[in-house]
């Protein structure tokens, strides 16, 4: 009984997935993201005979970047889809490197033929490397947009997204006497705390 009742749910499933108007797509965009960092120590550096302890100090910086995403329009209203995309900021001098990789969702809203806005939101992970150490962490944040049909098959977009995420790449923890500076227990962490994006871009639907 269980068995028919399964095989019969999962055909309905089925059916359904097949009944629904499905368009596969992919897309290149332009990215220009501002990423937010929290640069410190913890610990204590004695300066001169001052402590100087647990000091942080935020940071930002903006990269400019390429991203591809993949994915299916549902019933011409819902937009599910991969993305990825790589940056490289620059924070206080310190070399970074970036990649996101996200799954998104979008719920379109027809304003005529041939325009749509949207409305979504993400979570995936970002692989961030700084100070010589890899970190990763989830992310997630929304999404919003607009998309203007040149023809059936290619579209333009233009959107933002806000993201949080919570990575912060740390170097080992010292004690010691460098020249006049004297550490103890101390470690330099560089926290990646959240990004904003800005993109244009062009779809190709199937």
């Amino acid at each position: 009984m269980k068995k028919s009742l399964l095989a019969t749910a999962l055909l309905i499933a089925g059916t359904s997935v097949m009944a629904l108007d499905t368009q596969v797509f992919v897309g290149l965009d332009a990215t220009s993201a501002k990423v937010d960092t929290k640069v410190g120590f913890t610990g204590t550096a004695t300066i001169d005979g001052v402590d100087y302890s647990n000091l942080s100090a935020s940071a930002d910086d903006s990269d400019a970047s390429v991203g591809i995403k993949a994915g299916v329009i549902l019933d011409k209203t819902h937009r599910i889809y991969a993305y990825y995309t790589q940056l490289e900021p620059d924070m206080e001098g310190i070399k970074t490197e970036l990649d996101i990789m996200t799954l998104n969702y979008d719920y379109l809203i027809d304003v005529n033929n041939d325009m749509n806005v949207y409305v979504g939101a993400h979570i995936g992970q970002s692989d961030y490397e700084a100070l010589g150490f890899d970190d990763s962490s989830i992310m997630y944040g929304i999404q919003a947009g607009l998309l203007y049909s040149i023809n059936k098959n290619i579209e333009l977009e233009v959107g933002v997204s806000y993201s949080d995420m919570d990575s912060k790449p740390t170097t080992p923890t010292v004690s010691g006497t460098y020249d006049n500076v004297v550490l103890t227990n101390a470690s330099a962490y560089l926290e990646l705390e959240n990004m904003t994006r800005a993109y244009v871009g062009v779809n190709y639907k199937f």
